[in-house]
């Protein structure tokens, strides 16, 4: 994937897999969210609203997410996270549970299909907590930490403020983190000791002198009252999630913040008993010793030959009526497991990019997933030569459709984040270039 911190790729190839990333995600479909209807267009005109259509749909470029399909050689670690869940909400024995595994492969969307067939089953909703880090994050002590204290505090305050107007108007998402933690002050539920405590880390919701009076304190004491602290927001949100995510090669977690974790658990058993932390990585963490008992290591590895044809069945399928007398070609399994090396992302994206180029197709009379009599010559071998070698060249495919000006611009976009003042880069002004960046 593409570094996002870094301005030495502005290339195409790093707008397909920031795109990936999250860091364009609406961006694309958003400039052609524009009034069309009743309005006669042209060619060219009609071929941009067919991209708005295509954009739409996709989630990596802000559709709505397809449903989970199920793989066989998955359902093994389905059922342990889902046994983990249970645990800590029945009996109230939480863990760290590290989940590793190739990119693509679908940890995050296992955990969530878990998260709703739980609620879904006993009707209980875990309070998910995500924070996201990449390589150099590991530098920075407590950094895993920042994005799910940040939102503790807001659901903390929704859930123990009875004040409903407020609720419904913004759930403290246009308040600062020093403001929810003055309000959560004078409500009773912390102190300004908390407050301190927080600083370390969240630094802006505490003044840097005040911060200072923590250097020098016996480390295993701080993170003691560290997770004491953290625990009185956490308390009010059980069943609670914390799940720490890598971006790319980011798996490393600062020793810190293990320390922490490894507290939490320890102290949730007889405060917070309800409180699981997962890990998302694609590397195995260096894990010290002090977490093994407390570890469930969990290995998710691209869906094996055998997976191919029912994973296929499912594409072809509504999401949750599954025709399980439908049929699938051995050739186009078998083509399609070669392209993809059983990546589950690849390979559903490859699907259905062959579904709209009519490369393969359901033969409604036999009701089996084939390719498509019409092409010329041997059908496997043109199959074989049409499908995208790579995922980012099935991604390109989308985005060379883009007006040049609007791919400049997210070009370096990708590189320079989501967030950027326009006004720091005047210099790049050429043909409407920096009217694109301001649109």
């Amino acid at each position: 994937e593409a570094d996002m911190h870094s301005a030495t790729r502005p290339s195409i190839l790093s707008c397909a897999d920031a795109v990936l990333n999250g860091a364009v995600t609406n961006s694309i479909a958003q400039y052609f969210r524009v009034g069309a209807s009743g309005v006669e267009v042209g060619a060219e005109d009609m071929e941009q609203l067919n991209l708005k259509s295509r954009l739409e749909s996709d989630p990596l470029f802000g559709g709505s997410p397809r449903p989970y399909s199920s793989i066989a050689s998955h359902e093994g670690h389905y059922q342990i996270i889902k046994d983990v869940v249970g645990c800590a909400i029945d009996q109230g024995e939480g863990c760290f549970l590290s989940i590793t595994g190739d990119r693509y492969t679908g940890k995050s969307k296992l955990v969530r299909e878990v998260l709703n067939s739980v609620k879904n089953e006993v009707g209980m909703e875990f309070c998910a907590l995500w924070s996201h880090r990449s390589g150099v994050d590991s530098f920075t002590s407590f950094f895993p930490f920042r994005e799910i204290v940040s939102a503790a505090l807001r659901e903390c305050e929704a859930r123990t403020r009875r004040d409903a107007t407020w609720l419904c108007k913004n759930n403290g998402h246009d308040e600062s983190d020093e403001a929810i933690v003055q309000q959560l002050i004078r409500r009773k539920i912390l102190d300004k000791s908390d407050q301190l405590m927080i600083g370390r880390i969240l630094p802006h919701v505490m003044n840097a002198e005040l911060l200072s009076l923590l250097k020098g304190r016996n480390p295993t004491v701080m993170i003691k009252d560290l997770a004491a602290s953290l625990l009185k927001i956490m308390i009010p949100l059980q069943p609670v999630l914390l799940v720490f995510e890598a971006i790319g090669n980011g798996d490393d977690i600062d020793s810190s913040s293990f320390c922490l974790t490894n507290e939490l658990l320890v102290s949730a058993r007889s405060q917070c008993p309800q409180m699981l932390l997962i890990s998302i990585a694609r590397k195995e963490l260096d894990i010290p010793k002090s977490l093994f008992a407390m570890t469930v290591p969990i290995h998710l590895n691209k869906m094996q030959k055998s997976d191919m044809k029912s994973f296929i069945r499912s594409l072809f399928c509504e999401p949750g009526m599954i025709d399980k007398n439908m049929r699938v070609d051995g050739d186009v399994a078998d083509c399609i497991y070669e392209c993809t090396k059983g990546c589950p992302l690849f390979t559903e994206r490859v699907v259905f990019w062959a579904m709209r180029k009519k490369i393969i197709e359901l033969d409604e009379s036999r009701n089996r997933v084939v390719i498509n009599s019409t092409l010329n010559g041997d059908p496997i071998g043109r199959l074989r030569g049409l499908l995208p070698a790579q995922l980012n060249e099935e991604i390109l495919e989308v985005l060379n459709n883009l007006p040049h000006q609007e791919m400049d611009a997210l070009k370096v976009a990708c590189c320079l984040g989501t967030m950027f003042r326009i006004e720091r880069f005047e210099a790049l002004k050429y043909e409407g270039f920096y009217e694109s960046l301001l649109a």
